[in-house]
């Protein structure tokens, strides 16, 4: 019986296959290898102004041109260019682990020997994305339900809101809490005609993920050193913010999960 024992990065994932690819087939290739290994570090790493910022507990920051000259070194270097100048499109240049290659790690009971997990399901291995998808969606669903419902308004006759209402409001609350229900409703191989509610549905996470973190990033990260909050006039106590933190990260990793449970699919013949 194979126990948990915790989590570690693994490595990345093996590089795919471009023969047959044109230019911009082998380009795409390597952006989409990189984004499926590397992460903007704002969705998931811990940050810290007193320390310097960015706290890379995975390790980092990694520059996409160390990496991708590394992986795909054949490759000539005009389009390693390319795939760099695409991957750095949006100005950032440091990147952490992908929070999908940070998995649980397993043992034997008798600690001897690191075994992987035993498939699940009936009729053979069940899409891991779909089992992280799933796991997330719980945490999000409890967070959500945990909130008070917001105040009629603010000002200083009337209560600041929770955290969370500053980044989204009580109707989009409602709608995350739909779009979940829909997801933890749906079956592993859901029918075909289910595929373009469910796609919407893994979207609509991706959506609400960013938001949250956007709000975080003009708000909470890039006001490094004043009040949290005092932006906006209203001050919000750090556990506050790490929940908010938190509910944006885990939206981000539902999100990406149900992509990757999504791409597992389309191999799948319906």
């Amino acid at each position: 019986m194979a126990k948990d024992i915790g989590l570690t990065l693994y490595p990345t994932t093996p590089i795919p296959d471009l023969t047959g690819l044109d230019d911009d087939g082998i380009v795409d290739a390597m952006v989409e290898w990189f984004y499926a290994n590397f992460e903007d570090p704002a969705h998931e790493t811990p940050y810290d102004g007193r320390e310097g910022g960015f706290q890379y507990i995975w390790g980092g920051p990694y520059e996409a041109s160390d990496e991708l000259r590394d992986a795909f070194d054949t490759v000539p270097n005009e389009l390693i260019e390319r795939a760099i100048e695409e991957v750095e499109a949006d100005g950032i240049t440091d990147w952490a682990p992908s929070t999908n290659r940070v998995q649980p790690e397993y043992e034997d009971d008798d600690g001897s020997e690191e075994v992987e997990p035993e498939p699940i399901g009936d009729t053979g291995p069940l899409s891991p994305a779909y089992v992280r998808m799933q796991d997330r969606l719980a945490v999000i669903e409890e967070l959500l339900n945990n909130l008070e419902p917001p105040p009629p308004g603010l000002g200083h006759n009337n209560p600041p809101p929770e955290a969370a209402y500053l980044a989204i409001t009580a109707e989009e609350r409602d709608e995350i809490l739909k779009t979940v229900a829909d997801l933890k409703a749906t079956s592993v191989i859901p029918p075909n005609d289910e595929m373009p509610k469910t796609e919407a549905n893994v979207a609509k996470l991706l959506k609400y993920g960013k938001k949250i973190a956007a709000w975080i990033k003009v708000h909470i990260v890039d006001k490094a050193g004043d009040a949290i909050g005092s932006s906006i006039g209203i001050t919000i106590s750090v556990g506050a913010a790490a929940t908010l933190t938190g509910l944006g990260n885990v939206l981000l990793e539902a999100a990406q999960a149900g992509l990757e449970w999504l791409k597992w699919l389309s191999t799948i013949p319906f």
